[in-house]
């Protein structure tokens, strides 16, 4: 579900239902719990540095191309 922000027009707001909520709080945890046992091969120098490098490329997504 979504609506519309009545102060602001540019901006939405989602909500979920009951089920999206189960889905959301079921999945989550294993995700995390995913990327978590990713990240434990590296060190936690390595990590850091992936940090930086993943926050680089994000950042500079002003130049990525409009499509692929």
């Amino acid at each position: 579900m979504w609506g519309s922000d009545q102060s602001d027009r540019r901006r939405l707001s989602l909500y979920l239902t009951r089920s999206g909520r189960k889905i959301f709080e079921d999945t989550v945890p294993r995700l995390v719990a995913r990327e978590q046992a990713m990240a434990d091969a590296l060190t936690p120098a390595e990590q850091r540095e992936l940090n930086r490098l993943l926050t680089k490329i994000i950042l500079g997504k002003s130049n990525w191309p409009a499509t692929v």
